[in-house]
C-alpha cells in the first residue's frame, strides 16, 4: 500500500472509527515521540498500550471527533 493511502486508512480506522484493534498495522510496538514540544510525552518512548490510552484519553472529551483529509501530499515515504 502506498504511504498516502496508509495514512488515510489510519485516520479512518483509528481516529474516525476508533478501532484500535489493528493499530499494529500502522505503528511500531514502541516508538519515541519527537518534534512536538507541546506534547508532555516529547522525547519519551511509549508502547502500544500507552498509545491506546492516549487515544482513548483524546476520545473521551470529543466522542464525535472525526477527521476529513482534504489535502495530503506524499513524497516517497513522507506524507503531509
Amino acid at each position: 500500500m502506498d504511504p498516502l493511502a496508509l495514512v488515510k486508512e489510519f485516520i479512518e480506522e483509528i481516529w474516525n472509527k476508533k478501532d484500535v484493534s489493528h493499530l499494529v498495522k500502522y505503528i511500531q510496538t514502541a516508538y519515541t515521540i519527537f518534534l512536538d514540544n507541546t506534547d508532555p510525552w516529547e522525547g519519551k518512548t511509549i508502547d502500544l498500550d500507552t498509545f491506546i490510552a492516549r487515544l482513548q484519553n483524546s476520545f473521551l472529551p470529543f466522542p464525535d471527533i472525526h477527521f476529513n483529509v482534504k489535502t495530503a501530499v506524499a513524497d516517497g515515504n513522507a506524507v503531509v
